[in-house]
């Protein structure tokens, strides 16, 4: 007897949720062949040109490499001098924000936050935004991009940060980049 389509679907899914589940996967990958990347066909891995479009290829790497040159991990790009320099000064606001917060606490005989969190009265010390842009303090435009409210916050801005910011300063650096390009168009069109 033969299982209806639906039914034989969720069960085949509800096999490999198991066998995931208990490492028991029976699923092999075929190593031997690798994607041109020119035309996209499938070649034999040790092939030096492509038989299809006839692309030099380069060799092929070993899997288990994550070494990526201008990469930190093969993941992060490596940070430009001015990336480092804002994330120098994130960090160095946020360790002064916390030890402000942490000497108020135990100033009123608070505990202090466990998960770093930065206390609000300190985050308006140092300049964070706030309705005192209203009357004049601009300076506050700027200073709060430096202020965090706690590791989470920090964390990931600075994950973003490490991932954005070689990207927008090569953008930056170089005259012939598509971004001095587009510029270039957007400022002859105006």
């Amino acid at each position: 007897m033969e299982l209806p389509p639906k039914l034989w679907f969720q069960l085949e899914r509800l096999k490999k949720a198991l066998r995931s589940t208990f490492g028991t996967s029976t699923q092999k990958y075929d190593t031997s062949h690798r994607m041109c990347p020119n035309c996209r066909a499938l070649v034999e891995r040790n092939t030096s040109v492509c038989p299809f479009c006839g692309e030099k290829l380069r060799s092929a790497r070993a899997r288990s490499s994550s070494a990526v040159p201008g990469r930190i991990l093969g993941v992060i790009p490596i940070p430009s001098t001015a990336t480092s320099a804002v994330v120098a000064v994130n960090i160095a606001l946020y360790a002064i924000s916390w030890y402000m917060t942490a000497s108020s606490a135990s100033a009123q005989l608070n505990p202090a936050s466990v998960m770093g969190g930065i206390s609000g009265e300190v985050l308006l010390r140092l300049g964070a935004k706030s309705p005192y842009i209203l009357v004049g303090q601009w300076w506050r435009l700027v200073t709060a991009i430096f202020l965090h409210a706690g590791l989470l916050h920090i964390g990931l801005n600075l994950w973003c940060l490490f991932d954005l910011g070689p990207e927008v300063s090569r953008c930056f650096r170089l005259p012939n980049s598509w971004c001095s390009i587009w510029f270039r168009g957007w400022r002859d069109s105006s």
